[in-house]
């Protein structure tokens, strides 16, 4: 399930049943700027970093076309009741998750998400 950090973000996936997880985040970054960051999206499992989990992303700069898709996924052992979070952190204000609204001309579209999470039980 999808659950609310101590914010009141939708930030937490909860884990019901105990198991091996593989934790998959697929998503795209913006850059505004006329030179390219980084940005970097680890996980977390009950508000602790998981070590090895970062991914470093170049984001290119607006004139290269400013976007990029990045995909983050690793196992994870969790028992009942735990749950994990996706950080994301970016080096510069001009670098941000894109979202891109549902389309109608020239054709029919649905809204492109900024982050895909998916959990799949394999153990």
């Amino acid at each position: 399930t999808v659950a609310n950090d101590g914010g009141g973000s939708p930030t937490r996936v909860t884990f019901a049943a105990a198991g091996t997880y593989e934790v998959a985040v697929h998503g795209q970054f913006a850059n505004a700027d006329s030179v390219s960051h980084t940005a970097s999206v680890w996980f977390r499992l009950n508000g602790t970093d998981i070590a090895y989990s970062a991914t470093l992303v170049n984001v290119p700069k607006a004139a290269d076309g400013g976007t990029t898709f990045y995909q983050v996924q690793g196992l994870l052992q969790v028992t009942a009741g735990q749950y994990v979070e996706v950080v994301v952190a970016v080096a510069d204000v001009d670098v941000s998750l894109d979202f891109t609204g549902a389309i109608t001309s020239p054709y029919n579209r649905p809204s492109i998400p900024s982050m895909l999470v998916v959990a799949y039980r394999i153990a």
